[in-house]
């Protein structure tokens, strides 16, 4: 009633109204969206930063600081220089310039998460420096190739911490092929979405196992009316969120990303009485999972139509730059034939953690690994870890992201080799 009366008087809705009303109806939908809204206050934006342990520029200060004022969850990939003291004081000394650069310590504490990769430090000393310096707060420790075996004992001894989260190499890719891969440097603490630095992200997540029977069978009607919901609202919290910095506003309006997390596919393989050695049954998910990437697909495809082309694309015309000619001409012609088949409206959209193949639980099924080659159909890849392996010894630990590891390796060089030709 109070709202009505606003209205007839005249008055415009805030947009943090405006965001609660689109918050409210994804969580309507069945979507829980990755943005709270109260009042004028809006929690959305994750900033993301890389930067040297020995220097924090200018630039990357104002950033700081504004983070901090506005109280935006902040994720920082730490690099090391060489040449320099060792990797452990070079985190202590990052540590205490950060904590150092605001008064009220809103840098320090969960608001701050930090990612270091574990060939330059060993992961222990990082928790623990982590928590000295900056209190209880995300930590992502990339891991690789490289690995050693001691630094991945100490990851297993810290399998049960809920704010330390392991990474593996990744890169994000789009549904359109005229968009080359990109490199991930960052992580987006919500998801642990592995993404590049300084992007911007609408998150949201979808479970499964929330619009199907006991039986496993997924009610479609609903699932349709929320991943319309997922793409048509999530495109228009693009326009709306209050972006933390120049260079986010930029990638929200060029590459206006949404990573849509799939997750519940372990309780569904449950439900269906999957067996996850099953070839069949893994094929049976993976028909699922491709279905879900066709209907995003197509549903920004059909709101490109409507709200334009994403902006990224058209920038990647190569007919801009060659000079006016026949051959011109019949270059362009080609590439507007090819973007017709390519309109998408965003650039990434299904996202997915190896985790999620895992049964959830208080007690993850290590047999699930057979399902996770499921990773491999995803745009932007999520570490959050919602199931418990406290009874995972540290070989089923390292053979979880070894196979990981190896999914994500094939998923990348496929990547590779088509941006190539």
């Amino acid at each position: 009633m109070h709202q009505n009366n606003a209205l007839l008087a005249g008055a415009e809705p805030s947009r943090g109204d405006e965001i609660s009303a689109v918050v409210r109806q994804l969580q309507l939908a069945g979507v829980e969206p990755l943005v709270t809204a109260d009042g004028s206050a809006v929690h959305a934006c994750e900033d993301t930063l890389e930067l040297c342990a020995n220097d924090i520029p200018g630039t990357a200060i104002n950033r700081l600081l504004e983070a901090a004022a506005e109280r935006r969850l902040l994720s920082i990939t730490v690099r090391f220089a060489t040449g320099h003291c060792d990797a452990e004081r070079q985190l202590e000394m990052f540590c205490l310039g950060l904590r150092d650069l605001s008064q009220d310590a809103a840098l320090a504490g969960p608001r701050t998460g930090l990612v270091v990769d574990a060939s330059n430090i060993c992961p222990q000393s990082a928790w623990l420096i982590r928590r000295k310096y900056l209190g209880y707060g995300p930590l992502a420790i990339r891991v690789g190739a490289d690995t050693k075996p001691r630094h991945w004992l100490q990851l297993w001894h810290l399998r049960n911490e809920p704010r330390v989260s392991v990474l593996l190499p990744s890169r994000v890719r789009s549904p359109c092929s005229l968009l080359a891969t990109e490199q991930s440097n960052a992580v987006l603490p919500r998801l642990v979405l592995h993404v590049p630095a300084s992007s911007a992200w609408v998150q949201m997540r979808l479970d499964l196992a929330r619009f199907s029977d006991t039986g496993g069978k997924l009610q479609q009607p609903a699932l349709d009316r929320a991943l319309a919901c997922c793409v048509e609202l999530g495109d228009c919290l693009h326009d709306l969120l209050p972006w933390g910095c120049g260079a986010m506003r930029h990638d929200a309006w060029f590459n206006r990303r949404l990573a849509i997390e799939i997750d519940g596919l372990g309780r569904l393989a449950q439900l269906r009485g999957i067996d996850p050695a099953s070839l069949a049954g893994l094929e049976e998910l993976q028909g699922v999972l491709l279905s879900l990437r066709n209907s995003l697909g197509g549903l920004s495809l059909q709101l490109a139509s409507k709200r334009g082309l994403l902006p990224c694309i058209e920038q990647t015309d190569p007919t801009r730059k060659l000079p006016m000619c026949d051959t011109r001409d019949d270059w362009r012609m080609r590439w507007r034939r090819a973007v017709e088949k390519m309109s998408f409206r965003h650039r990434t959209l299904v996202a997915m953690s190896p985790w999620s193949v895992v049964s959830p639980g208080k007690k993850a099924d290590f047999r699930h690994i057979n399902l996770l080659p499921l990773l491999a159909d995803t745009d932007v890849v999520a570490f959050r870890r919602s199931s418990s392996i406290a009874h995972w010894n540290v070989n089923e630990f390292k053979e979880f992201h070894e196979r990981t590891w190896a999914v994500l390796r094939k998923k990348n060089a496929a990547s590779v080799f088509a941006e190539r030709v």
